[in-house]
């Protein structure tokens, strides 16, 4: 699958249409099986440092991959698109699917089985929000990313690479 980016001077992510005051973002579309969300966790770490706020994005961005791929026409031979956006303390996951509900539905009731990931994703999030029309959906979350300016300073001291973020 190709990643929708380009790097900037500064070894950055960021959208073809990424104006000068815009965040680094990285886009890739997934095909809407199951299957994919263990290729989405892979691409995620070929884009951040390892550390606790990449385990929280890549929660997030499971959950909302799984559901999407679970509760919306995605599932049915649709697509998905994960997008990150790096901003100074978090990072934006925003997953738009192909969409079916009017808007995302969190379970109340604390036997159920399913239905926790929206809850898991706010938990793991300093705020969510989502918005659909009638070419689908995107649910966002907003991930705070305060510890990994360590896990960067490690990695550029020893690989010398330039950062995705």
């Amino acid at each position: 699958m190709p990643v929708v980016s380009r790097l900037s001077e500064k070894g950055s992510l960021i959208r073809p249409d990424a104006g000068p005051t815009e965040a680094p973002v990285s886009r890739r579309v997934f095909p809407g099986k199951q299957s994919q969300l263990s290729l989405l966790r892979e691409w995620l770490a070929t884009l951040m440092p390892d550390c606790a706020a990449r385990h929280d994005v890549a929660s997030v961005a499971t959950e909302l991959g799984s559901n999407a791929v679970r509760h919306t026409a995605t599932g049915n031979g649709g697509s998905f698109t994960v997008e990150i956006a790096r901003h100074r303390r978090f990072v934006r996951v925003a997953v738009t699917d192909c969409g079916v509900l009017p808007e995302p539905q969190e379970h109340d009731d604390p036997a159920d089985e399913h239905g926790w990931g929206l809850i898991i994703v706010r938990g793991l999030s300093m705020r969510t929000g989502s918005r659909a029309d009638h070419r689908g959906r995107v649910v966002w979350a907003d991930v705070l990313w305060n510890d990994a300016e360590d896990a960067y300073s490690a990695l550029s001291e020893t690989d010398g690479a330039p950062m995705p973020f």
